[in-house]
């Protein structure tokens, strides 16, 4: 698995826009500072079991003196998003006037602030003015682009062979588009992931509806603890430790216990039908309640794939198939090859069999002309048991 997320350079070592590949918690603490959103995202992925864990920061852009004078009332956005989490990293300067900065994850139009105050949601760089303009705004503020953080990891070779799960601890949805599309084309190449991101935290999981159409996408919520801190990267630990050997539906995160917000079982209902993970807080613990991937309805290329556990079982499928097949390459294309390369895939594909990841396979192997072979496989993945409905009755 692999994260992409803030640090402080005052605190950390790290240089943005490389990969690192992290086996130990000091490792992460050096690189990335003590205390900052990358690092605990990393300490929590590695207590989950994953090991090791790729990090990378993206690189830290200032902007100064932004002119927002042409705000609506006392509402407006950031022209680029998402800033710092660190509310003393963004000045807001009305009318002459500096302002307090808030940091808030709701929805900062929703919040009446108090004078000289001014609520900021760093994801989307939404703010909320104590007052209307009247002559000047301007804003202080540093962004991270994320984009090009995507783009380091993916011309990182080795990096990129070695993980199933990509992920970023911001809710940005123009991140989360990004990071879709760039592991989408990466699949094009048969480098296989899924990549995940958190919903942004004042939506209502009643009306929201996931943005993508693609089972190389997952989206998680809540997606923050009580303490305002990613759980992206517990996530990110839990499904690369379970792999493809076991389902995540119903398992804990060990490292979180309350979460931004506790989901009701009807809002649980309400994300899986969106094609969104729930997460939710229990007296021990938080855990994982489905498994969903953003495939919708209609999307009949992927529909077998509209779980995370099938996504990641075919693209092992794909990969032992494609590694097999290419030491056959160069030999003589006669039925004594073709019949060995045939056990060969029977072989590896009644390996994942014996493990429970499949539950049938078929293989075809036949000369199509003179220097070409047809390989046909179809594999039956394996499904979570996702309901139990229970009928108990008393008497006869």
């Amino acid at each position: 698995m692999a994260i992409i997320g803030q640090y402080d350079p005052t605190t950390g070592t790290a240089d943005p826009d490389t990969v690192y590949r992290i086996t130990r918690g000091t490792q992460a603490r050096g690189l990335f500072g003590t205390g900052e959103q990358l690092t605990q995202a990393v300490l929590d992925a590695l207590l989950e079991g994953a090991n090791p864990v790729y990090a990378l920061t993206p690189a830290r852009q200032t902007v100064q003196v932004e002119d927002q004078s042409a705000v609506s009332g006392s509402e407006g956005t950031l022209d680029n998003a998402p800033v710092s989490e660190n509310p003393a990293k963004t000045v807001f300067t009305i009318d002459g006037t500096e302002k307090t900065t808030i940091v808030t994850l709701d929805d900062p139009t929703q919040i009446t602030p108090g004078q000289d105050e001014v609520y900021l949601n760093p994801v989307t760089g939404d703010f909320q003015l104590d007052q209307s303009v009247s002559s000047s705004a301007t804003v202080d503020y540093e962004y991270f682009d994320y984009e090009g953080a995507i783009d380091a990891f993916m011309d990182d070779v080795d990096a990129v062979d070695a993980v199933d799960f990509l992920g970023t601890t911001t809710e940005n949805e123009d991140v989360a588009d990004y990071l879709v599309a760039q592991v989408v084309l990466a699949a094009k190449s048969y480098d296989f992931a899924i990549a995940v991101a958190g919903v942004p935290q004042h939506m209502d999981p009643q009306t929201y509806s996931a943005a993508h159409n693609s089972s190389r996408a997952q989206v998680v919520y809540p997606s923050r603890n009580a303490d305002g801190e990613s759980v992206v990267g517990s996530y990110l630990g839990r499904r690369a430790t379970l792999g493809i050997n076991a389902s995540p539906v119903n398992k804990r995160l060990r490292t979180q216990d309350v979460l931004y917000e506790r989901l009701s079982e009807a809002d649980q209902a309400a994300l899986i039908e969106e094609n969104v993970v729930p997460l939710t807080s229990e007296r021990r613990g938080s855990k994982i309640v489905d498994d969903p991937t953003c495939v919708s309805d209609g999307n009949n290329e992927e529909a077998a794939f509209d779980y995370g556990l099938a996504r990641l079982i075919m693209d092992a499928v794909i990969e032992t198939i494609r590694d097999n097949e290419e030491p056959f390459i160069g030999k003589f294309n006669n039925p004594k090859v073709l019949k060995r390369m045939q056990n060969v895939l029977e072989g590896r594909l009644g390996f994942l069999l014996s493990s429970g990841a499949i539950l049938s396979y078929e293989v075809y192997v036949e000369k199509r002309d003179k220097d070409t072979a047809d390989v046909e496989v179809g594999v039956t993945p394996v499904a979570p048991l996702r309901n139990i409905y229970n009928t108990v009755t008393a008497g006869q």
